[in-house]
């Protein structure tokens, strides 16, 4: 008996570990990802690229993201989710009298971890553009004025690249708000969506 415990045990752990265990659950693995997007943040006041972070999205075969809003009687939220997956792509917190955070993506990759291109990639057309809105909009939120949000972005590696290899897929872009009331617009961000 005492044999064959071990023995038990050491099939399992051989059985276990198949070729298909290399896909990991953490960020490292999502770069590679067949189905992944790119999450972008770029600075309301001064259109400045702050950074990003992978998302996986398993299964999408269409990026349509659909908003998430719970009003902020003192503390709300916007989550975007994927439609055919339900996959969260980005959640943040929304305050009255306060600041929200950003809760999804945990982390972000810095401005400069972005690969740079020497050419910039095309302002989409109208068409081709999600401005994603929820709650009252700020009056100078305009959804065909995005040419300086895409000038902040247009000559990053990943971008180009997503433009070129996924033409038909819509630009999604938010403007995150987390503080809302007073709002202090420098607090807010531009989330810029693309499939990588």
């Amino acid at each position: 008996m005492k044999k064959i415990i071990p023995a038990i045990a050491l099939a399992a752990l051989v059985t276990s570990c198949t070729s298909n265990d290399s896909v990991q659950t953490d960020n490292t693995r999502v770069k590679d990802a067949p189905n992944a997007a790119v999450l972008l943040k770029v600075d309301l006041n001064t259109n400045t690229f702050e950074g990003g972070q992978n998302v996986e999205l398993p299964g999408d075969a269409v990026l349509n993201l659909v908003p998430q809003y719970v009003s902020p009687g003192d503390i709300g939220s916007i989550t975007l989710k994927t439609l055919q997956s339900n996959t969260t792509v980005f959640s943040g917190g929304i305050h009255w009298a306060g600041k929200g955070e950003i809760s999804f993506p945990q982390t972000f990759l810095t401005a400069t971890d972005f690969a740079v291109s020497n050419t910039e990639a095309p302002l989409p057309g109208v068409s081709d553009v999600d401005f994603i809105t929820y709650g009252e909009m700020p009056e100078f939120v305009n959804a065909t004025d995005y040419a300086p949000i895409w000038d902040a972005i247009d000559n990053l590696e990943v971008v180009k690249q997503s433009r070129q290899n996924h033409p038909g897929e819509k630009v999604h872009i938010m403007l995150y708000t987390p503080s809302v009331g007073v709002g202090d617009p420098a607090e807010w961000d531009w989330i810029v969506v693309l499939r990588k």
